[in-house]
This record gives C-alpha cells, structure tokens and sequence, in this order.
C-alpha cells in the first residue's frame, strides 16, 4: 500500500491466462460513490449487476462458462477463464453505464460455495481445474470412509453429511 496525500492506492498483482502479471490499483478520494457491483459467479457463467442508488439496474452483463467433463461424474471448469469472464463482465457494463471504477460505493459477490480449487500460495496460479460442486468424483471415497464407520464422527465434527457434494474429499 502506498500513500499519496489523501488517495491510497492499493496494488494487486495477478495472473492472467497469457501468464503475465497485470498489475491493477484502486485509487480511494473524497469521490462519493452511487453504486453496487454484484457479481455472481455461478455454475453456469458469471454475471455482474450494476446498481444505481436507488437499486434499479443500470448495466448489466453475462458470460457463459465452459463446462468440462473429463471422465462420467466429473464435472471442471478453468479457474482462469473464471477470472477473465468476470472481469470482462466487470468492464462491459462500466463501458455500458459509462462509470469509472471510482463511483462503486460496495461488490456483492455469490459464487458456486462447494466448488474447489487448489493454487499455488507462491505464483497465485491455479494447480488444476476447479472441481464443481456438481461433480462425483469423490462418491467412491465417500463410500470407503461409511464403510469404515467415520460417517457419525464426520457429521459430529463437521456438521455436514458425508457426501461427495462437500468439500472436504475433493481436495485429496
């Protein structure tokens, strides 16, 4: 973070699919922000929703995501594209309502909750696709640890059933 008089700027390097890192700041002002970004990354494609001040919808946008199926129950999609989609959606409807980035007073954000995606803590890169939360791929684990009696102790620390829906089992 650095400081300039009464503006902060925040600095974020990412990753993008050419694998070259972009860097993106945010300035902060005495600029009075008058609208909402929601985004909603969903399981289909990502949407972002610009609200103005009195929560009509100004612009909005909407990318398809590729669904992939690597093998029967498996179901992935590519983390960078993810990322690209939104913010493509992101710059189509500031382009569309002609605001700057500035003028977002707050971001909403959904997104698909049990789907799972590994990176790298180092480079920020993903490791493989993102496991969607629709995908099966861990029933046969799922069935394994039933039949070795963990299904109540998964439940007593969890909170959750043991069910290939979850998390926890796509991450081995």
């Amino acid at each position: 973070m650095h400081t300039k008089g009464k503006n902060t700027i925040f600095h974020e390097t990412i990753s993008g699919k050419s694998h070259q890192s972009r860097k993106f700041c945010i300035f902060m002002s005495n600029y009075t922000p008058e609208y909402i970004l929601g985004l909603d990354i969903g399981t289909t494609g990502n949407r972002a929703i610009l609200f103005d001040h009195s929560g009509a919808i100004a612009a909005q946008a909407y990318k398809e995501l590729t669904q992939y199926y690597p093998q029967p129950g498996w179901v992935e999609h590519d983390p960078v594209q993810i990322w690209q989609d939104t913010l493509t959606c992101i710059q189509q409807i500031f382009k569309t309502a002609g605001i700057l980035a500035k003028q977002i007073a707050a971001i909403g954000l959904t997104v698909q909750r049990e789907t799972c995606l590994l990176w790298d803590k180092t480079t920020g890169k993903p490791l493989h696709n993102a496991i969607v939360w629709l995908a099966r791929r861990t029933a046969p684990m799922c069935r394994e640890l039933a039949e070795k009696g963990y299904t109540e102790e998964i439940q007593n620390r969890t909170g959750l059933v043991l069910d290939a829906y979850f998390s926890a089992t796509k991450g081995c």
